[in-house]
């Protein structure tokens, strides 16, 4: 007589899961809650830092994700402001396609620089939730 153990795939409860994906990794936790605890403009500058790490550590992939991102972030609305940063994004997608990850880097911490500046001067509201974090 044949047994039926093992004809079942065993799928784990999903408390199981949760505890994977949230319990054993207290940097991934503590980076969602970041995340989530952030202003849109907090959230610019997490983007910022993703894209910058990346160009450091020569990765094409995670780089350009992070650059469309800043890309999609853009309010078109605001012509003025939002054509020029998407020629100086494009710019660095092409940089970091070409492997010019240096370049790149150096458009985009300046970037960064100026939207921290410009966060500094924003009101507490615009700082969202966490206004102890320093940038």
């Amino acid at each position: 007589m044949a047994s039926s153990v093992g004809l079942h795939p065993v799928l784990p409860t999903p408390a199981a899961s949760d505890a994977v994906r949230f319990g054993t990794n207290p940097m991934a936790s503590y980076q969602s809650a970041q995340v989530l605890g952030a202003s849109p403009m907090q959230l610019i500058l997490i983007v910022y830092d993703v894209a910058l790490g990346a160009c450091g550590r020569r990765d094409a992939a995670r780089a350009r994700l992070a650059i469309t991102e800043l890309i999609a972030a853009l309010n078109f609305d605001y012509e003025e402001i939002a054509v020029p940063l998407f020629r100086l994004y494009e710019y660095c997608l092409n940089a970091v396609s070409a492997g010019s990850f240096h370049e790149a880097s150096t458009v985009l911490r300046q970037l960064k620089e100026a939207w921290e500046a410009a966060l500094r001067q924003a009101p507490a509201a615009a700082r969202g939730p966490n206004r102890d974090i320093r940038v």
